[in-house]
């Protein structure tokens, strides 16, 4: 009775995964372990989004899977470390509906497929981990400040400010870390830049809890989010990138509070299809940061039918299969100018190409009136 009476004193002094030292007696469990949240659209990285959104009734579809190994594990009182979830396999579905050039709504429905592990190292004498549960719905809101709005499905280089806005609904299984049992809101700012297929994104946020969170006596409140993604253009294919990727979260109160995580992926485009592969795992102990993870992902977004490929969608285009010239002068027809102010001088060679110059009034022929 002794002995046994020692190793419950032992266990009830687990710890988080994060190597934190000793802690006192009973767990909670209400937190969601999920730190990666797929992008909603074919712009965005891995899981950070781009400033643009999708146009104005465009949408989105997507579905998401990732494995990910010892996303929780406890250090009990003799150093001993035990798995409480050792693994987790999860999908997610993802949709976004685009309202005006510049604003954009979306959900994300987590849940567990399979989770394995042992919630004995906690002592909280609640259930044991379950293969299949449901996580918190997220809703969001995002709205573009400054850059081109994305170009009728094409992204438009130079930068991009935005920001968005996330409910965490206590809809998930608190019992089996996949919900917090109360609405958590996340406050993100968002800064990209993109030339010729390449780009940078950079997230700045705060996740704002209502209420604080306990595991194995380490308190979660709320948290400061950051994060940094780089992409390349890859020769192999039309449209491949390569992606790397970089996401946190600090609450200043040790190092099991601060998961950061990095992920290589790569996507490809196709169709109005987008698919997204990565690898990664922990570059902190914080809880949620897995020791790895893969996942794999796919976007739908319808695509604009545009024969002529000037971006201007056939619905909207009085010409087709003629490009539009950019010039500056009446480019919302879809139609090409090449001599904008009907003076007879193509604007090519036209040093005045929206002033006509009058017949008799043009000696030299540049397109300018002498007078």
């Amino acid at each position: 009775m002794l002995q046994m009476a020692g190793w419950t004193a032992a266990i009830a002094g687990a710890l988080l995964a994060a190597g934190v030292g000793e802690q006192g007696a009973s767990a909670q469990r209400n937190i969601d372990l999920e730190q990666l949240h797929p992008a909603q659209d074919s712009q965005g990285f891995l899981g950070i989004e781009a400033t643009a959104t999708p146009g104005h009734l465009r949408y989105s579809l997507g579905l998401w899977t990732s494995y990910s190994r010892n996303p929780l594990r406890v250090k009990l009182a003799d150093g001993e470390r035990r798995d409480v979830v050792k693994h987790r396999l999860g999908l997610t579905a993802l949709g976004e509906l685009g309202l005006g050039d510049r604003g954009a709504v979306g959900v994300e429905v987590p849940m567990a497929l399979v989770q394995r592990g042992s919630t004995e190292p906690l002592a909280d004498h609640g259930p044991s981990l379950q293969t299949v549960a449901f996580g918190d719905i997220r809703l969001s809101g995002q709205y573009q400040f400054y850059g081109a709005p994305l170009g009728r499905g094409r992204r438009n280089d130079g930068p991009g400010l935005g920001g968005r806005v996330i409910l965490s609904l206590p809809s998930g299984d608190e019992a089996q870390f996949m919900g917090e049992g109360q609405v958590v809101t996340e406050l993100q700012g968002l800064a990209d830049f993109h030339v010729f297929g390449a780009g940078i994104g950079v997230l700045l946020g705060a996740r704002v809890r209502p209420h604080a969170r306990h595991i194995a006596g380490q308190r979660f409140g709320s948290q400061f989010l950051y994060g940094f993604a780089g992409q390349v253009p890859m020769p192999v294919w039309r449209d491949f990138f390569a992606i790397v990727e970089i996401r946190g979260a600090t609450g200043f109160n040790g190092k099991h509070a601060s998961p950061v995580e990095g992920d290589l992926g790569v996507a490809l485009e196709r169709g109005g299809f987008t698919f997204r592969l990565l690898a990664g795992g922990a570059l902190s102990k914080g809880v949620g940061a897995p020791r790895y993870r893969v996942g794999l992902g796919l976007v739908w977004t319808p695509p604009v039918r545009d024969a002529d490929g000037d971006g201007i969608p056939d619905s909207k285009d009085e010409c087709p299969h003629l490009a539009e010239d950019f010039d500056g002068f009446q480019d919302a027809d879809g139609c090409p100018d090449p001599d904008n102010d009907n003076d007879l001088v193509p604007d090519v060679d036209d040093r005045c190409p929206n002033v006509p110059a009058p017949e008799g009034d043009d000696a030299d022929g540049d397109g300018c009136p002498d007078h």
